[in-house]
């Protein structure tokens, strides 16, 4: 009979994972780590994402070499952390993450919350201590098997996220594992496991205690892969949202209790759709995303209603308390409002003439008109005005082109050559012996270079070779540039 503590050993003829899916660099980590005799697996999302078919994101590595072992491996090793020490590999400017295994602290004072983290352990119990078990999954690169402790294979399977052991006392340990989940199964379209939810249900008050910082971050991440309407859709079914935004959950709630649907939800698929005039979603525009819909149900409906004043009282209720609990930077606290107290321009009828070029040159007017692109498409409304803002953008952008491309052809320039301190020391001594007293009455042209310091001596010092008395003292050379300004003056003077 199987003993129950053995893992799931997946061979290669079982699983989908090949060494062609799997980073170059990552390998050559792994080979590397094992040619020295040490155990290496890769680990994590990886592997999880490999066995869905998807393209992981990164590559991380685990082995029972310790931070410093990995670091004298490797000459490109750089070691960080406090808490634990990671070793981060980089290759350009990319960096495989390489972690010693560790185990699962003993709780201090019966205080559940986890502070430190920084136990080494064995393959199995740093399994046992990761948040869900389809994240729990080694991949051992020298006989090509998938290596399963914590039963993840077949929540895969099932389409899953399970908390790894009592989900009640892992979440009272790490909070954001609760909003972890919310992200993994929005992300992959997996259901969250009954017991798994109810925990979060129950514990998420406890989310308070998480790190302002940490939180913030994992929110960011709720909207990649085109997931944020499920995520927040999540978080408000599990009560995590009225944690991180009391403001937000409440008028949600007030939406749905009055029988209507939160103009949210249609914001935040129109921003996973992605079809916007930016490139790349900032962390500015995906909050405003957040809390514009809030703001507009505070407002009158009529667009000759919106002004500037009305918006930012808006924010100041909905989403400066959200920014003063999560300690946002300043750059994106700034960003965000500039794009939300700015809409008033794309939406307002009679409002005041202002300059469009020079707003449409500004560094927030992307994320700006994305906001209005996403208005436009969740109410449902004409879009020809922001097809007029995206003309003029582009047409700005055009200019700037042509201006930029005209001043290269005209100005460019070869780049200066730098002179090492040998071939500095080399033109000073040419300098110094050009300087000295000739032995006959013969003086050569006094160069440029040879010219005074400052204007005054430059006055009284004659070019020409008939006052020798002037010539005994070496002449310092000048900034080329200051002996030309001094000349012209001179010449003005004339």
């Amino acid at each position: 009979m199987k003993n129950p503590e053995e893992p799931i050993i997946c061979e290669r003829s079982e699983h989908n994972i090949s060494r062609r899916d799997i980073d170059a660099d990552a390998l050559k980590v792994l080979y590397r780590l094992a040619r020295h005799d040490h155990i290496a697996y890769l680990v994590g999302g990886s592997v999880r994402d490999l066995l869905l078919g998807r393209t992981p994101k990164d590559f991380d590595v685990s082995t029972d070499a310790s931070p410093n072992q990995i670091r004298k491996m490797f000459r490109n090793c750089f070691l960080i952390g406090r808490r634990f020490r990671l070793a981060h590999i980089k290759y350009g400017n990319k960096i495989i993450e390489t972690s010693t295994f560790r185990r699962q602290p003993q709780p201090d004072n019966g205080e559940l919350l986890q502070l430190d983290d920084n136990e080494f352990g064995t393959p199995e119990e740093d399994a046992k201590r990761r948040d869900f078990t389809i994240n729990g999954l080694f991949y051992n690169v020298e006989n090509f098997c998938i290596i399963d402790y914590v039963g993840g294979l077949k929540d895969l399977q099932k389409r899953t996220i399970r908390s790894i052991g009592d989900p009640e006392i892992r979440f009272q340990e790490d909070p954001v594992r609760m909003v972890r989940a919310v992200r993994f199964a929005s992300r992959l379209g997996f259901n969250i496991e009954k017991n798994t939810f109810n925990a979060i249900i129950r514990y998420a008050p406890e989310l308070a205690k998480a790190s302002a910082p940490r939180l913030l971050e994992e929110i960011y991440r709720l909207f990649a892969f085109n997931s944020g309407k499920q995520a927040i859709k999540l978080l408000y079914e599990t009560t995590l949202l009225k944690v991180i935004s009391p403001e937000l959950d409440a008028y949600i709630t007030k939406a749905l209790t009055s029988g209507q649907e939160p103009l949210i939800w249609s914001f935040l698929e129109a921003l996973d759709r992605g079809d916007l005039i930016v490139n790349e979603t900032s962390n500015a525009l995906m909050l405003a995303s957040m809390f514009f819909p809030a703001m507009l149900a505070r407002i009158d409906k009529s667009d000759s209603a919106i002004t500037q004043k009305k918006l930012l009282a808006s924010f100041i209720d909905l989403g400066l308390p959200f920014l003063e609990r999560f300690r946002v930077p300043r750059r994106t606290k700034e960003k965000l409002v500039k794009i939300l107290t700015l809409q008033h321009r794309f939406m307002s009828k009679n409002r005041r003439s202002f300059n469009k070029v020079r707003f449409a040159a500004t560094g927030w007017f992307l994320d700006s008109l994305a906001l209005h692109e996403l208005y436009l498409t969740a109410a449902g409304k004409d879009f020809s005005r922001a097809d007029e803002w995206r003309r003029l953008w582009e047409q700005r952008q055009e200019e700037l082109e042509i201006e930029n491309g005209d001043e290269t052809d005209t100005t460019e320039k070869k780049p200066r050559r730098r002179r090492n301190k040998q071939r500095r020391n080399k033109r000073k001594k040419k300098t110094e012996l050009d300087n000295s007293v000739p032995s006959d009455n013969t003086y050569p042209a006094t160069p440029v270079q040879d010219t005074v310091k400052h204007s005054k001596r430059l006055d009284d010092l004659s070019l020409s070779p008939h006052n020798p008395e002037k010539r005994l003292e070496p002449a310092k050379p000048l900034n080329p540039m200051f002996i030309i300004q001094e000349m012209a003056k001179r010449n003005r003077n004339f």
